[in-house]
């Protein structure tokens, strides 16, 4: 279970000030992770989306394929050069991801609730304001996703 909320995590969290006060009006412990990918910080803390991503079969199976990646490259990796490279995103991955989450998203289920009610008026990701509610979700969740790739590849 820790495994697939890691991966759940990681699939689905923009370092502006105004995320910061917004993670900690919803009791979100401001930290690097709501600070840097905060879509997937939202993801995390919400229950009923958490509940309608891990019960999508699509992205369970994503999940699971990435999880047994990373533990072959665990075994399997004779340097941190391999074993970093099985915790990245593909970019079929994050494309997997995201049309999933398009395909989830409706105005008034949970996922919708959360980026119509506290995504947007975060103003995370605002570059992307001129786009519909369900484009941002998806470009946030491109954005979050290249940050951790990033971030793997700065810091691994």
């Amino acid at each position: 279970m820790k495994a697939k909320l890691l991966l759940l995590l990681l699939l689905l969290t923009a370092t502006q000030l105004p995320a910061q006060h917004k993670a900690q009006t919803l009791n979100i412990p401001a930290s690097v992770q709501s600070k840097n990918y905060y879509l997937l910080t939202l993801l995390q803390h919400d229950t009923g989306t958490r509940q309608l991503i891990e019960h999508d079969a699509i992205l369970a199976d994503l999940a699971k394929a990435k999880i047994a990646a990373i533990r072959e490259a665990q075994t399997n990796c004779k340097d941190a050069l391999c074993l970093t490279t099985s915790f990245k995103f593909t970019t079929q991955e994050i494309q997997t991801a995201g049309d999933r989450l398009a395909a989830l998203y409706q105005p008034n289920n949970a996922l919708g609730r959360l980026v119509n009610e506290q995504l947007i008026p975060s103003y995370t990701y605002s570059l992307y304001n001129n786009l519909s509610p369900k484009e941002i979700l998806v470009k946030a969740w491109q954005q979050d996703a290249q940050g951790i790739n990033n971030t793997i590849a700065i810091y691994a």
